[in-house]
C-alpha cells in the first residue's frame, strides 16, 4: 500500500525548484488530488515550469487518492494573485 506524501509539505521545495536558477527538482509519490493542488495551479499561473508525471490511483482513503510525481524546473516567474 502506498500512502501519498502531503503536497503541502512539498510546496516549499516546489517553489524553490521553480525559482532557483539551474533547478530540476523531482518529488515522487505525493498526493495530487485536484482538491489539494492549489499550489501547483498558482505556480503555473505565475509561469513556473511544473509537470505532473506517473499519475495513478492508490489506496489510502475513500475514494482512492491520486498519487504521482511532480517536476519543478527553474523558469522566470511573474507575480501572481492568490
Amino acid at each position: 500500500m502506498i500512502v501519498p506524501g502531503d503536497i503541502s509539505s512539498a510546496a516549499f521545495w516546489l517553489v524553490a525548484g521553480a525559482i532557483v536558477p539551474g533547478s530540476d527538482l523531482l518529488i515522487q509519490n505525493i498526493g495530487v488530488n485536484p482538491t489539494r493542488t492549489g499550489v501547483l495551479d498558482v505556480l503555473q499561473q505565475m509561469g513556473a515550469n511544473i509537470t505532473q508525471t506517473n499519475l495513478r490511483e492508490v489506496a489510502g482513503g475513500t475514494p482512492w487518492q491520486t498519487c504521482g510525481s511532480v517536476i519543478a524546473r527553474c523558469r522566470l516567474v511573474r507575480l501572481g494573485l492568490i
